[in-house]
């Protein structure tokens, strides 16, 4: 997979693999933990030994081609997510291939080593070869983090060659993994180079190949200047391409913000609207008198101030569901994610307060409504090691009586909503070790699993009564 020159070294930073005896690194640790220098490996000794009957050639190729399929069904089920989530995928597309004998033959003799199946398995990390193609270069490690969080992918080692450009000119990002193959008689990790490279790298990466081909790796030094240069070139479109994505983003973003400040100041002039009419009306002449003679209303009152307490006050409302996972995106980032545990949509009123607010997340996270050993609702969120992403809902205060279009007069008013949010997500902290949350006021796409489905809906009326 790699054009003269551009062959993956052997060296580099080892992470081990269950048939080394070595240990899987944490999430988003693997590149700082990855300190052992290797040479190799011992991959593959507890190959089955039905093999033993068979061409060992053919046994280790099957294992180097499954090992491909594994791994680019895992990059295809990632880009699918992508396009599901966030209607965007960061891979243009994918190419995978396995190392030609004569091409094994010739790198091992290169290296000084004797020709033979063992040491094509420690010694060469390529012959299996997948080759990622993507838009942008911060797409490139996004990739690369997304596959080094698979939990039966090992990264053995990195070679950024992007941060560090080799002095032809060539960047692109090489990760060796290993990954388990399951067979009849138990898993094989079996080792794979994956290349992540945007569109531009690539182009200059298959003509420089075909250029060095045709010139059998001795290439004039002219030639060799001319490349250096060209390649300096691609990095320039590659960041020219990067901003303008970026500029476009940012004025869709801004748009958007456009749109909700609007439509904010909308519902604003609706609610000032209203509450100027409900002053007049109750400012009209003889108003409280006629109210006083209405019939019914004679039995100490009560029923009047069951009345007024029912229609002036507004409840902080949560509508919590319980979750596999759930994640929050604005201008097609995720700034927060979940795993098991809860999805908090927040409404707060005018009338609520920091009290409310303390009962509220008291009783949010000590729900027992996770399943225990006999399948009973009966585990909390510190039970099951759970986490929390909080989303603030205004639209949770539509009021849909009167026409077609929702009113959200109850709604509480920005800075009063947007300061108890932000309370309600520190209170959370104090509960549970991770808590998420949204952009107040902001144009988000939530995504979720709900588990069961099992959804609660909590008014503080009857919560904190």
């Amino acid at each position: 997979m790699p054009s003269p020159g551009e062959e993956a070294e052997t060296q580099g930073k080892f992470c081990g693999t269950p048939a080394a005896g070595g240990r899987r690194n944490e999430t988003g640790k693997w590149r700082e933990e990855c300190e052992t220098s290797v040479k190799g490996g011992p991959f593959m000794t507890n190959i089955p030994k039905t093999f033993d009957q068979m061409d060992q050639w053919k046994a280790v190729m099957f294992l180097y081609n499954s090992a491909l399929k594994e791994i680019n069904t895992k990059i295809e089920i990632l880009n699918n997510e992508f396009i599901h989530i966030y209607s965007y995928t960061p891979i243009e597309h994918i190419k995978s291939r396995l190392k030609t004998p004569e091409s094994i033959v010739k790198k091992l003799k290169h290296d000084g080593r004797e020709v033979t199946i063992a040491n094509m398995i420690d010694y060469l990390s390529d012959i299996a070869g997948i080759r990622i193609i993507c838009s942008f270069t911060s797409d490139i490690y996004l990739i690369a983090d997304m596959i080094a969080r698979q939990s039966d992918v090992t990264v053995l080692y990195v070679k950024d060659y992007i941060k560090n450009p080799k002095p032809n000119g060539y960047k692109s990002y090489h990760m060796v993994v290993t990954i388990p193959i399951y067979l009849s008689e138990g898993p094989v990790d079996t080792k794979v180079e994956i290349q992540i490279r945007t569109v531009a790298m690539d182009f200059w990466a298959s003509l420089e190949h075909k250029i060095y081909y045709k010139f059998e790796g001795n290439a004039p030094d002219f030639l060799e200047k001319e490349l250096k240069d060209c390649a300096d070139m691609v990095d320039m479109l590659d960041a020219k391409m990067f901003s303008l994505n970026e500029a476009i983003m940012q004025h869709s973003a801004e748009e958007r913000r456009k749109e909700a400040e609007a439509e904010e100041r909308r519902i604003r002039e609706e609610m000032a609207a209203r509450e100027a009419g409900r002053e007049k009306r109750e400012k009209r002449p003889g108003r409280e008198k006629k109210r006083r003679e209405r019939p019914g209303t004679e039995k100490t009152g009560l029923r009047t101030a069951e009345f007024n307490r029912r229609t002036e006050r507004t409840d902080m409302k949560i509508v919590l569901q319980r979750v596999s996972h759930a994640s929050v995106t604005v201008d097609e980032k995720v700034i927060g994610a979940i795993g098991q545990g809860f999805l908090v949509l927040l409404g707060v009123s005018d009338t609520d307060t920091e009290e409310i607010a303390d009962k509220m997340v008291d009783k949010l996270c000590k729900l027992r409504i996770f399943q225990d050993d006999q399948g009973k609702t009966n585990l909390s969120l510190a039970d099951v090691g759970g986490e929390l992403l909080v989303v603030s809902q205004f639209t949770l205060y539509a009021d849909c009586r009167k026409g077609n279009r929702p009113s959200f007069i109850k709604a509480g008013a920005p800075e009063l909503a947007n300061r108890l949010y932000e309370y309600v997500v520190e209170r959370c902290r104090t509960y549970v070790d991770k808590v998420e949350h949204g952009e107040f006021g902001a144009d988000m796409k939530v995504e979720l699993l709900n588990d069961g489905p099992f959804t609660l809906v909590l008014d503080s009326e009857e919560i904190c009564r």
